[in-house]
C-alpha cells in the first residue's frame, strides 16, 4: 500500500475516535454549572515603576470551585497578576449570579506564567457547589465539548476542538487548543446569536466538559466580536480572532498546575 494511503488511514482513524455525545447539556446544566463561579474584581489605581499607572481596575470573569471542604476556586490572573493582594474579590454561583448572593474571596496564589489563579472564599452561606476535578487526558481533534461560563448570565456552548490544531495560538500562553462554537447565527435560536457572540471574554476561567462529563480544560481566552481579550505583561489587550473561538488549556496541564498553586509552588 502506497505510503500516502497510510497516513491518509491513519487520520481517519485519530479522528473517527472523537466521541458523540452521551453527556447532555441539561445535564452540563444541572450536574456541572452550579460549581461555576462568576469572577468580579475591583481595585484602586495601581502604579508601577516608571510611573505607568493603571485606573480604578476592574473585571469580570469565571471560575471553577475545586475544592468544597477548603474554599477553593480556580480561574485566571487577568489583572489580579497587576493587583496583588490590594483588591476586592467577590464570587456568586447561580444562573445569573445574583449580587444579594455575592461573597467574599481572596487570592491565595498566581501562577502568572499559566494565567492561573487559586482563591479562597472563607465564609460562605450557602454552600459552595461541589469540586470539580481535572481527567488525565487530551482533547482529540473535531471532539465535541461543552464551553461554561459567564456572559452576565451563564451558557452552556456547544464546540468542536479544531482541525487539524492551531499552529501558532494567541497571546504568550502555550498549548492550547482552539474550539470553535458550534452556534451558528443563522440558526433559529430562543437568543441573538450574533449579540451573544459580541462579547463573551467573562467566559474566560469557564471550564471545558468532555462527552462523559468530565472536566478536560479550562477556558484560556473566549471571543469578544471579533477579538479575544488577552492578558500582556502590562495589562489587558486585546487580538483578532474569529467570531465563536475559545482557546483553551487541557486539563492535564491545569490539574498539575492547580496543585501547584495549592502545594504552593
Amino acid at each position: 500500500m502506497p505510503r500516502w494511503h497510510i497516513s491518509i488511514l491513519a487520520c481517519i482513524c485519530l479522528l473517527s475516535t472523537a466521541p458523540t455525545f452521551a453527556f447532555s447539556p441539561e445535564e452540563v446544566s444541572q450536574g456541572i454549572a452550579p460549581s461555576v463561579a462568576y469572577i468580579h474584581v475591583i481595585s484602586d489605581s495601581k502604579q508601577f515603576n516608571g510611573g505607568f499607572t493603571l485606573q480604578n481596575l476592574s473585571g469580570q470573569w469565571s471560575g471553577i470551585v475545586v475544592d468544597q471542604d477548603r474554599g477553593y476556586i480556580l480561574t485566571r490572573c487577568g489583572i489580579l497578576q497587576l493587583t496583588g493582594g490590594d483588591v476586592r474579590i467577590t464570587v456568586s454561583f447561580g444562573e445569573d449570579a445574583s449580587p444579594s448572593n455575592e461573597m467574599e474571596a481572596k487570592l491565595v496564589r498566581c501562577d502568572k506564567a499559566h494565567d492561573l489563579a487559586l482563591l479562597q472564599v472563607s465564609v460562605w452561606w450557602p454552600p459552595l457547589p461541589p469540586g470539580l476535578r481535572f481527567v488525565d487526558r487530551e482533547l482529540n481533534g473535531l471532539e465535541q465539548v461543552y464551553l461554561v461560563g459567564f456572559n452576565g448570565a451563564q451558557f452552556v456552548i456547544l464546540g468542536e476542538v479544531d482541525w487539524p490544531p492551531d499552529p501558532s495560538p494567541p497571546g504568550p500562553l502555550t498549548g492550547l487548543t482552539k474550539v470553535r462554537s458550534r452556534l451558528d447565527p443563522s440558526t433559529p435560536t430562543s437568543i441573538n446569536v450574533e449579540d451573544m457572540l459580541h462579547d463573551m471574554s467573562e467566559m474566560a476561567g469557564g471550564p471545558v466538559i468532555d462527552s462523559s462529563g468530565h472536566l478536560v480544560g479550562i477556558i484560556a481566552y473566549a471571543s469578544e466580536g471579533e477579538f479575544a481579550t488577552i492578558p500582556q505583561q502590562f495589562g489587558i489587550r486585546h487580538q483578532s480572532v474569529p467570531k465563536g473561538t475559545y482557546y483553551v488549556q487541557d486539563g492535564r496541564e491545569v490539574g498539575a498546575r492547580l496543585l501547584a498553586l495549592i502545594d504552593g509552588r
